[in-house]
C-alpha cells in the first residue's frame, strides 16, 4: 500500500469520527431529540403559511387586541391590491378592468382596489358585485368608487362573452370560503374559469376563489382556473403553496412585530415605503 493511500484513508477516518462526535453532541442538547428537531423544521416550513383556523385568529387578534377596523384593515389591503396591480399590469391601464367582488371582506378589498386603481390611472374599471350591498361598509365603499369614475354592475351576463376585457381581478371569494360554490355565485364563477381559455390575466385577492384555503385547487374541472398574479394578504395561505403562476405578492404592511412572533409567521422584510413585497 503506498503512503498516499495510508495518508487520504487517515484523513477520511478523522473526519468520520469529527462527524459522529458533532452528532453526537447534537443528540445531547436539550430539546434536540429527531422528533423534536423534525418538528421544527417543519415548522419552520409550514409557518410560511397560514392555516384557515390561523388566518381567522390573526384577524381576530388584529380587531380585538390591536383595535383595527374593518375598514382600517381593507383600505391598507386594497390599496396593496392595486399597487401589486399597477405593478404588473402597467401596460393594460388602456383596457378594461373587471373586478369580480364577493358579499364579504374580500369584495370589500376590491371595491377599495378600484378607486385607488383609477388614481393609479387606469382608465376603465368595473366593479361587478355579487349583490347589491345593505351594510353602510360597503354601501360607502362602492359610491367612493362610483365618484372615481369606476363603473358598477350586479349583473353577470354581459361580461361572461365581452372580448374587451384586458385584466380580471378575482375578489369574490376570502379565506373563510368552504366549498362547494353556492348557485347564485355560478355566473360569476363561470367568468373567472373561462378567463383560462380566453388566456385573460387574473389577479386574484389573498385566495383563488373556489380554492380551498388548505387544500388548494378544487377536484372540479368546471371549477378550476389559475391565476397569473396572487396577491397573499397579512402572510400566505396554506393554498398558496399550489399556485404556479409567475406573479405572487405579499401585501397588508400592518401586521404588529409582535403578532408576528406570536404565529411565527416568518415574514419577508418589505423594501422602503413599499406596501407589497414580491414572494
Amino acid at each position: 500500500m503506498s503512503k498516499l493511500t495510508v495518508g487520504v484513508g487517515a484523513v477520511g477516518v478523522c473526519l468520520f469520527s469529527v462527524l459522529v462526535l458533532w452528532l453526537d453532541s447534537c443528540n445531547n442538547l436539550p430539546g434536540s431529540s429527531e422528533n423534536e428537531m423534525s418538528s421544527v423544521v417543519t415548522s419552520g416550513l409550514r409557518n410560511l403559511f397560514l392555516g384557515q383556523q390561523e388566518a381567522i385568529k390573526v384577524d381576530e387578534e388584529l380587531f380585538n387586541e390591536y383595535k383595527f377596523s374593518v375598514d382600517q384593515l381593507m383600505e391598507l389591503a386594497g390599496l396593496s391590491v392595486a399597487s401589486a396591480i399597477a405593478s404588473v399590469y402597467s401596460s393594460k391601464k388602456d383596457l378594461k378592468v373587471l373586478i369580480i367582488c364577493g358579499p364579504g371582506n374580500n369584495g370589500g378589498d376590491g371595491m377599495v382596489a378600484a378607486r385607488h386603481l383609477r388614481l393609479f390611472g387606469f382608465e376603465d374599471v368595473t366593479l361587478l358585485n355579487a349583490r347589491k350591498p345593505t351594510k353602510d361598509l360597503f354601501i360607502n365603499l362602492i359610491r367612493q368608487a362610483e365618484m372615481n369614475q369606476v363603473k358598477i354592475s350586479y349583473d353577470a351576463t354581459p361580461y361572461m362573452t365581452d372580448a374587451s376585457i384586458g385584466l380580471v381581478v378575482d375578489a369574490l371569494f376570502g379565506f373563510s370560503f368552504k366549498p362547494p360554490v353556492r348557485p347564485d355565485f355560478e355566473p360569476l364563477m363561470s367568468i373567472l374559469t373561462h378567463t383560462q381559455s380566453k388566456k385573460i390575466p387574473v389577479v386574484s385577492v389573498d385566495i383563488p376563489s373556489g380554492w380551498d384555503v388548505e387544500k388548494g385547487p378544487p377536484e372540479s374541472k368546471s371549477l378550476y382556473f389559475m391565476p397569473d398574479t396572487l396577491v397573499s394578504l397579512t402572510a400566505p395561505k396554506l393554498c398558496a403553496r399550489y399556485f404556479t403562476g409567475p406573479n405572487h405578492y405579499l401585501g397588508g404592511r400592518f401586521v404588529p412585530k409582535q403578532l408576528e412572533d406570536k404565529y411565527s409567521m416568518n415574514l419577508p422584510p418589505y423594501a422602503g415605503i413599499e406596501c407589497i413585497v414580491r414572494l
